[in-house]
């Protein structure tokens, strides 16, 4: 899996809405969204300011365990602030940790 085509789909369950992106770094293990990717898709995910609807980046997971963040070929995601402050990123970067699942299709 090359950077430039990997995707992510972030899923809000809770309103029923969806964002893509392409993170813009990534290692074995992470992938990492810049902070206006971030702000873009809380937008997306759930516009309104009093809302905590959502996890880190808005991401809600489904009731019957549907993942939220999910890789275009179906490896499932969770977001961690921690892996950005690890690299020393700050301005809201936030890294997408891969768990291991693959998404039932």
């Amino acid at each position: 899996m090359t950077l430039n085509r990997t995707e992510v789909e972030i899923r809000n369950y809770f309103h029923g809405t969806r964002a893509s992106a392409r993170p813009d770094a990534r290692n074995q293990s992470h992938l990492w969204l810049s902070g206006r990717q971030v702000k873009r898709i809380r937008r997306e995910l759930c516009g309104m300011a009093d809302c905590c609807c959502g996890g880190l980046i808005g991401e809600r997971a489904g009731n019957n365990n549907e993942p939220a963040i999910v890789t275009h070929d179906g490896q499932v995601l969770s977001a961690t602030p921690e892996g950005a402050r690890l690299q020393g990123w700050g301005s809201g970067r936030v890294a997408l940790e891969y768990t291991g699942d693959e998404a039932r299709q």
